[in-house]
């Protein structure tokens, strides 16, 4: 890694692409409607994570300004929420020295002072991408044409917030995954497509 001015042309493996049928063990880490959220395979970011903050937590990080930003830069971003960091793609460079950012482990994005964005070393560049796009299969909005009302986002969150989940993928192609997702509880397991097929604002689909 350098702590020059050479511009960093690196980039982040991509996202690994589930095949159709298979199984895996995630949690949901951003929601923006049930056609398009995000999760994350569980065991993959533990390690990193730790390893992530005691370097960037440190009063010696000098070398980890980042200088002349651009868009498209592969970075590590303080999230405001916790103030801890993350991995991230500058996605647009703002006035008054803000900048956006995309999450690419959880696919959230934020607008961030420039002073919390700092070069990554190139030991946090070896895992992909982890944040997988999903919508959830076999629902729609009740009505299409005006898509996808609140209350739908709310009970897919409540439903899988921090709960490691069993996700069944029923499709896969360059936009995301089609997948079904199921809380395994001791008695059953409950679909969580199933339970937002219940609102109003939802209807449910046969199966292609």
């Amino acid at each position: 890694m350098e702590c020059g001015g050479a511009i960093d042309e690196r980039r982040f493996y991509a996202a690994e692409q589930l095949a159709r049928g298979s199984q895996t063990d995630v949690l949901v880490s951003h929601v923006d409607s049930p056609d398009g959220f995000y999760v994350q395979q569980l065991g993959y970011l533990t390690n990193m994570m730790d390893e992530m903050q005691r370097v960037y937590a440190a009063k010696n990080a000098a070398c980890h300004a980042l200088l002349n930003p651009r868009k498209g830069q592969v970075c590590v971003a303080q999230f405001s929420v916790d103030g801890k960091f993350y991995r991230a793609v500058i996605e647009l460079l703002l006035p008054h020295a803000l900048v956006d950012v995309y999450y690419i482990d959880y696919g959230n994005r934020e607008r961030v002072a420039l002073q919390a964005v700092k070069k990554i070393e190139d030991k946090f560049m070896v895992i992909p991408m982890q944040a997988l796009k999903c919508r959830l299969a076999d629902i729609l909005p009740m009505e299409p044409r005006n898509g996808w009302q609140d209350a739908a986002r709310r009970r897919l969150i409540e439903a899988s917030d921090g709960k490691p989940l069993k996700m069944y993928v029923d499709g896969a192609d360059a936009t995301g995954h089609t997948v079904t997702l199921y809380e395994c509880r001791p008695d059953a397991d409950v679909s969580i497509n199933a339970l937002l097929a219940q609102l109003d604002c939802v209807r449910g689909v046969a199966p292609r």
